[in-house]
């Protein structure tokens, strides 16, 4: 079926702007990451697409273990990119914030009241 001219002012040609998986991944966690969480989203998008998933030759590139890319990559969630956030278990920066001291009256007594036999 064919159109005529007059009615071609209705339709506005927009230019369309394609994006690939890792700019659209960039552009989702921009507002809501941190720039930690940043770093690691482009630490996978690295060993996806340059590093052809090769682990070594991408923490080679970003100076960090591999034992480390792979916990993030594992950890990683794409339709939940604040899963990059945080830290893992045992690395320190994510640990409790108690203070295990014991508090100063935790013995009511003095040291000879509490070790007294009979």
């Amino acid at each position: 079926m064919k159109y005529s001219r007059r009615y071609a002012y209705y339709f506005h040609v927009k230019q369309v702007e394609l994006l690939d998986r890792s700019q659209l991944l960039r552009r989702a966690g921009e507002d809501i990451l941190s720039p930690q969480a940043k770093l690691k989203l482009e630490w996978i998008i690295f060993y996806h697409t340059v590093g052809k998933g090769n682990a070594l030759l991408t923490a080679k590139h970003f100076g960090i273990n591999p034992k480390t890319l792979h916990k993030w990559k594992k950890r990683f969630n794409e339709k939940n990119l604040t899963s990059l956030e945080g830290a893992l278990k045992g690395t320190g920066e994510n640990k409790d914030k108690r203070n295990y001291r014991p508090s100063e009256n935790a013995h009511q007594g003095t040291p000879e009241d509490i070790y007294q036999v009979g």
